[in-house]
């Protein structure tokens, strides 16, 4: 390394030196000079790397509506509406709109395919029609946003639609029908507008049944705000089959001023009980008996009653048939009463000496009993037991 002696070193040039060797040892600068020939030295401030300013990517949009949902009221049917919602930017930066989903015809007006500018406003143009089936209308979008905060804005319209041909109730139903038995079912087929109707022919699908109808009374027409409309009476034949039918009522429907008729539809559900049904704390819907969970020695005794709904009450056990073997199983007539009365007991014993036993889901244990008669089938029972040292 070169040394200097400043002592043999002119003061101007040493002077010089001194400054130039203490630049290194300055810290990153605040202040830079810069040399100006005509007006001597001036200031420029350099920012440090922690001071901020506001800049346009700081401004962000803020999406406001002042409502989101919208009752049209009560419209007629297969008639188009529109609605606009009023969308407002509240925020520093511009506000897109862009469509999303809808379950309507969804329109964005012209405003609103360009940037929102901060403190300005667009519409957003819902478009749908009532359709002729429902008797409400509820239609929404999403309108997508680049609003940070909320991305999504959900929009709804909802109202009423007078009914063209309604059914009250849409779908008829008949609970614990008798299969043994004629039942009946009623309805009513009504409208809201000013053209009145007739009914030229009626029928159901259920074999052996028969639909009727006559005028609604007035006071069930001021209950639907209808201006017209028809009983309808369903009745339908003994022997249907057990368990859940189905079917379906048909109208040929006449209006006035038009040229051809229409036909309504009205589904029907009828749920005819068994010719031979079980009745009893131990037994469930399915047909399945549970005899508990006992131990060894235990035993157990349940006493389930049968009753027969048939125009012949009378069964002929010809056998039943165990599994396992070691349940004990009998049918007798119910107490004091005989036969004809159509109800019976069926006691069922697990003896004190039943051998360990897991009779579970899958692997459950069977009753059949036997059973001569010209409309009642076999019945069939699944058992539960489980018979286990604790």
């Amino acid at each position: 390394m070169r040394r200097y002696d400043l002592n043999h070193i002119d003061p101007m040039k040493k002077r010089i030196l001194l400054f130039a060797l203490a630049i290194p040892l300055i810290a990153a600068p605040i202040l830079l000079v810069v040399a100006s020939a005509s007006s001597g030295p001036s200031l420029l401030r350099i920012a440090s790397p922690e001071s901020t300013s506001p800049t346009a990517d700081d401004a962000v949009p803020r999406v406001f509506v002042q409502e989101s949902e919208y009752d049209f009221g009560v419209m007629d049917p297969l008639q188009s509406a529109s609605h606009a919602f009023v969308i407002r930017n509240q925020g520093d930066g511009p506000l897109r709109l862009r469509r999303g989903s809808t379950t309507c015809k969804c329109t964005l007006s012209e405003v609103d395919t360009r940037l929102i500018p901060p403190g300005g406003s667009g519409e957003v143009v819902l478009t749908w029609n009532t359709g002729r089936k429902h008797q409400r209308y509820d239609h929404s979008a999403t309108v997508l946003t680049n609003d940070p905060e909320r991305p999504e804005l959900q929009l709804h319209v909802r109202g009423v639609v007078r009914a063209d041909l309604r059914a009250e109730p849409e779908t008829l139903v008949l609970m614990r029908v008798e299969p043994n038995q004629p039942s009946r079912v009623s309805g009513l087929v009504y409208t809201q507008l000013p053209a009145p109707f007739e009914i030229v022919h009626a029928s159901c699908t259920l074999d052996g049944s028969s639909v009727s109808f006559e005028p609604a009374s007035p006071a069930a027409l001021e209950d639907l705000a209808a201006t017209g409309g028809r009983q309808i009476h369903v009745e339908l034949p003994t022997g249907l089959d057990s368990g859940q039918v189905d079917g379906m009522v048909q109208l040929t429907v006449r209006r006035e001023g038009q040229e051809t008729d229409e036909t309504v539809e009205i589904p029907l559900v009828a749920q005819v009980l068994r010719r031979l049904a079980v009745y009893g704390p131990a037994v469930d819907e399915t047909g399945t008996v549970d005899l508990g969970r006992l131990r060894p020695g235990q035993g157990a005794k349940h006493r389930l009653l049968l009753k027969v709904r048939d125009e012949q009450p009378e069964i002929i056990v010809r056998g039943i048939e165990v599994e396992p073997a070691f349940i004990q199983v009998k049918v007798t007539p119910y107490h004091t009463a005989t036969s004809a009365a159509g109800l019976y007991h069926l006691d069922i014993e697990v003896p004190t000496d039943a051998p360990e036993c897991v009779l579970l889901g899958p692997d459950a244990g069977l009753i059949r009993i036997e059973i001569d008669h010209p409309r009642i089938p076999d019945l069939s029972l699944n058992v539960q037991l489980l018979v286990k040292r604790l």
